[in-house]
Order: structure tokens, then sequence, then C-alpha cells
């Protein structure tokens, strides 16, 4: 569809209805002049009428066909009333931030557990994705949202998948929770990193940006891996209510957010992180140039509280009573769903099935008691936990210390 429009501004050849003109009847010359200066304001208005409608015309063609102005893109010049093009000097930037943070651009899958007999419509196991950046090479931690590790209803706890970049699905690395703020949407996950040291990004200063700075959004949109876009600060500090989940310091910008964008980095010219891509304002579902993304000046603070807090080792979920199994005691609803392989849980004995009951002298009703109560206590601090065991129809006195997260 093509949405330029033109026009010719010479008016088409009008037919010669009227006889040359006689000196000896001057009305006639009278009335010639009157129809050819009628002619010209006729014309004269048309063109004022275009002008006022021709914005109104190629925004209509913009929101229903290809966009009145195509997407910026690096070292390209755009074309539509006017030339608008990303000076040299920002252009090579904007190449040089890309080189530098893409290494540390994940892939984030989750999956149906191979030992789950259900597969999707189509056959596989993938039943959603996202994105994500590395913060730690060396001890393999991921920064994602929250969200994007939400259970899309399966009975058990979805397979975490990471795919760094230049890497092909045969090569994606099975990922663990490591640390999960729902309330900020924000987690990190660990992944083995082979013994290498893996690309990773610093998170930079979002106070410092000015409006109008360029910034670019890294991520899987779509599941279309290691893809960059550009745009601009568009505000800060906006907060929005989505659902129940309110964002309270958020980055505004351009630059094209979509689906499996969540949890990307967005960065400046620097290649520093300024914000962690996580919602968008769109009539359609897709990018309208409203994207979100939590500014680092907080990002960077709930993630070094997610890490400080006490770590039991768990994957936890509302507790489901299983055919063939003992009701847990009423007013219980937490039920272990995953333990951590050598985590704290996996030391004191804690398995999956069971049901927290009490932790020390605390009686549990719900995961968020076990986050706040687990979260307070520092590493090293031993807890008196018991869990009712469904398959066993007895409770069970167990002690666990603790963990660091930062050490797993």
């Amino acid at each position: 569809m093509d949405d330029t429009l033109s026009m010719d501004p010479s008016p088409p050849p009008v037919p010669d209805l009227l006889p040359p003109p006689r000196p000896q009847r001057s009305g006639c010359a009278l009335v010639a002049i009157a129809v050819i200066s009628g002619a010209i304001a006729g014309l004269a208005g048309c063109l004022v009428a275009l002008a006022y409608f021709m914005p109104q015309i190629q925004n209509r063609v913009g929101s229903q066909g290809a966009p009145a102005l195509a997407p910026l893109r690096p070292g390209k010049t755009v074309t539509a009333q006017t030339d608008l093009t990303i000076e040299g000097g920002d252009s090579e930037a904007i190449k040089r931030a890309i080189a530098k943070v893409m290494p540390a651009v994940v892939h984030v899958t989750q999956a149906i557990p191979r030992d789950v007999p259900i597969r999707t419509p189509q056959g596989g196991r993938d039943v959603g994705a996202g994105s994500g950046f590395i913060i730690d090479g060396k001890k393999g931690f991921v920064v994602t949202n929250a969200h994007v590790l939400a259970n899309p209803g399966l009975p058990t706890e979805p397979e975490l998948y990471v795919k760094l970049a230049g890497q092909d699905d045969s090569q994606r690395i099975l990922a663990r929770r490591l640390a999960v703020d729902p309330y900020h949407d924000l987690a990190v996950l660990k992944i083995d990193t082979g013994g290498k040291e893996l690309p990773q990004l610093q998170f930079g200063d979002s106070e410092k940006l000015a409006l109008g700075d360029w910034v670019i959004a890294l991520g899987s949109p779509f599941g279309l891996a290691e893809t960059a876009t550009v745009g601009i600060v568009s505000a800060k500090h906006r907060r929005l209510a989505i659902a129940d989940k309110t964002y309270d310091d958020l980055l505004q910008t351009d630059a094209a957010i979509n689906m499996g964008n969540s949890g990307g980095p967005l960065v400046n010219l620097n290649g520093d992180v300024v914000g962690v891509n996580s919602v968008i304002q769109s009539p359609t579902g897709t990018s309208a140039g409203v994207g979100f993304a939590i500014a680092s000046s907080r990002a960077r603070t709930y993630i070094e509280d997610m890490m400080s807090r006490g770590y039991l080792g768990v994957v936890m979920g509302p507790y489901e009573q299983k055919p063939g199994t003992a009701a847990a005691p009423d007013g219980h609803m937490c039920e272990v769903r995953d333990v951590l392989p050598k985590g704290p849980a996996d030391a004191a004995g804690i398995k999956v099935g069971d049901v927290i009951l009490r932790i020390d002298s605390t009686d549990i009703a719900g995961m968020e008691e076990v986050v706040n109560l687990v979260g307070s206590k520092k590493p090293g601090t031993v807890l008196e936990i018991v869990v009712f065991r469904p398959s066993e129809d007895r409770q069970v006195r167990l002690k666990a210390t603790v963990g660091d997260r930062t050490e797993y």
C-alpha cells in the first residue's frame, strides 16, 4: 500500500469556452476576468483544504497500513514530508552500543516438563517466552521480569531455559529461579556457565537521562532473538497500574517494545542498562510507540535487595490435594513444588509435595509468609520447619540453614 500522497501544483488545462474578446464589448472582457479570477480563487481554496487535511490523511494511512514514518534505523534516512536523519556520530554510537550489549542479552523460555504428559496444540513443550540479560557472567545470574516466569496454568511449575546470543534452540541452557519479586516484577535466574565467564551488563544511572536522549531496547519480540530497536526517552517517573500490579517509577520510550521484549534491557549509548523493558500501552497489543521500562535506579535497588535476602531454595505454589494422598491440615496452603538441588531446603530434607505448616513459632497459611519470614533472616540462621508430607500422611520436623543466594 502506497502511503505517499503527491499533488501537482499546476491546475489542469481548462477549455477556452469564451470567444475572443472584442474591444467594443468591454463587458465580455470583464466577464472573462471574473471567470479566471473565480478559477484562481477556487484553486487556492483546494490547496488550502489539501494542506489542512494532508496530515490527517497521512495519519490515517499510517494507522491502517504501513506507518506514515518508517521506524528509525541507525544510519538510515527516513523520508516523508521532510527528511529525518540520525546524525553520523549518533549512528556510530548506536552501532557500538548494540555490538557491546547484544552478547549479554538472552532469550528466556518456559517449557512443559518432560515428565508431564501434555503438549501444546502444536505438539511442542514451549508455553511462554521473554527476554533477559546477564548481570554476573561468572555466576550466571540473569535478570528478567517476574511475569515472564508466571505459570501459564500447568499442573506443575514449567521448566525454564535460557538461550544465549548466537545459540540455537538445541543449545539452550536449563535455568532455575534464584529470586523472584512479583510486586516489583523482577526476577533473577541462575544458569550454568560451563566454567566460562559470560558477557555481562552494568547498570547505569537512569536519573541522568534527559527527555530526548537516545535509548535502545534489546530482546526477543515475537520470539525474534537478538533484536534491537531505537528511540528516545519520552518521559520519566511514570506511574502505571495494570491489573493487580502498580509500577512506581517507569521510563517511557518510543523505541518499539513488543510481546517477548519483557525482561530485556533498555540501554543508553554507552551500553549501560537504564531500564528493564516491562510493559506497553497499545490498543492492539503491539507497539504503538508507548513503551515502559523499570528505571535502573529502582531496578538495581530491588535486585540487590532480592539477592541479599535469606534463601531457602524452594519453588512454592498453592496446595492442591493429589489423588491417593492424605489431606493437609486446614488453613495451610503453601505447597513445595520444586527443591533446588544442594540448596538449604534440599540439605534439610524438604521434598516436593510437602506442605509447610510452621517456621519456628509462626504458622504458615500461604506462600507470602514464607517469603517474608525467610527473607528477613540473615544467611546462616537456623530455622525449625514443620511440614506435612501427604504421601506419608505425617508431619515432619526439620532444621534448615538459611542460605546466601549469591553462593548458588
